[in-house]
């Protein structure tokens, strides 16, 4: 993706999507995650901020699918057959991790922005 490509991007999802900026209490709690789950640093700062925007579904191939963190947060991983076959339509998407190579054109998943 060219550079103006992923400014476009970003300008489109920061329109519709509640942003959370990077805070010291981001990486406070961040430290934490990793330290208590044994997370990448990279995945707790996501969680972290996560957390911090009071999401409960985080959706990602990377993370252990159905974990719970914080009794806030339920790790969803949207790749898996068992989602693809129930469908995740309508569900309200807090957090949607993508860092696959490929295109998933089937995935049933529709985007909510009411917040």
């Amino acid at each position: 993706m060219a550079f103006d490509e992923i400014r476009d991007t970003l300008g489109t999802i920061r329109a519709i999507c509640q942003t959370q900026p990077v805070t010291i209490d981001t990486h406070d709690l961040g430290l934490d995650i990793a330290e208590q789950f044994g997370f990448s640093l990279y995945d707790s700062m996501i969680v972290s901020a996560a957390l911090q925007s009071g999401c409960t579904i985080l959706y990602s191939e990377e993370m252990q699918h159905g974990q719970e963190i914080n009794a806030q947060i339920i790790i969803i991983n949207p790749f898996l057959n068992e989602c693809r076959q129930e469908g995740i339509q309508g569900s309200h998407i807090d957090l949607l991790i993508c860092t696959v190579a490929g295109n998933y054109p089937d995935l049933p998943i529709q985007f909510s922005s009411d917040h």
